[in-house]
């Protein structure tokens, strides 16, 4: 998981091999489902699933969100478990975005402490930025209690990937080393019984959603206000 971008399709193509996977290099994703993509390697056979990214031109957060909800839900029903997740973080990014920050608290949510010790925050594109100022962010994001020192602190690893395939596949021995494990949106969903819109990280991935199509509107209110002001001052002076 992680914001459009970030790498998580340039990963799954490069451990698996595929070539029919699309990887976007801009703010428009080429994943717009959750698809899985079996591989093994060496004696363990693995199930990736890639999802849509946050903050995508073309889709918005909360259908990202709904996406991602009901594919997790089907799976748990299924009698699938998870032996963890990866969220990917572009390093490069100078500093975490407002967006950003409450896509990781989303993020948090679906995944419920818990669930905390079976995460792998991946940073990405250190062949692009300098050791020393990536390093810097690094460490930020660590330790900063407005981004993952929270999860860290609850079991989630920092670790550095670059494009070398090598290096993903430490990262996916990490999680397959991990027992399986259930999310907290996933038994809200399906032992409570709940909808996604009610699960804790539904009402939160709505509300802001909601929240954002109102300030929009009350934009466009105000800009249909004021061409109606221009256009009475214009007739009048045209009187």
């Amino acid at each position: 998981m992680g914001v459009t971008g970030a790498g998580k399709s340039s990963f799954i193509a490069s451990v698996t091999g595929r070539k029919d996977i699309r990887v976007g290099h801009d703010l428009y994703s080429e994943t717009s489902e959750v698809k899985s993509y079996p591989f093994s390697h060496g004696s363990t056979n693995y199930v990736l699933v890639d999802t849509p990214g946050f903050d995508d031109s073309s889709i918005s957060n909360e259908e990202v969100a709904t996406k991602i909800l009901q594919w997790l839900e089907s799976s748990y029903r299924s009698g699938t478990r998870l032996n963890g997740i990866i969220y990917i973080h572009d390093i490069k990014k100078s500093r975490m975005q407002g967006s950003a920050y409450k896509n990781m608290r989303l993020f948090s949510q679906l995944c419920g402490d818990g669930a905390l010790g079976n995460v792998i925050l991946a940073t990405s594109f250190w062949d692009q930025i300098k050791e020393s100022v990536g390093a810097k962010r690094e460490h930020e994001l660590k330790t900063s209690k407005n981004f993952w020192a929270n999860m860290v602190a609850k079991g989630s690893e920092v670790v550095r990937i670059r494009p070398d395939r090598s290096v993903y596949l430490g990262v996916l021995e990490r999680i397959a080393a991990k027992n399986k494990v259930d999310l907290l949106v996933q038994k809200e969903m399906v032992e409570q019984k709940k909808k996604p819109e009610d699960t804790t990280v539904g009402k939160n991935a709505m509300s802001r959603s909601s929240e954002i199509r109102k300030f929009e509107e009350t934009l466009e209110n105000e800009k249909k206000a004021e061409k109606r002001i221009l256009q009475e001052k214009l007739k009048e002076g045209q009187k």
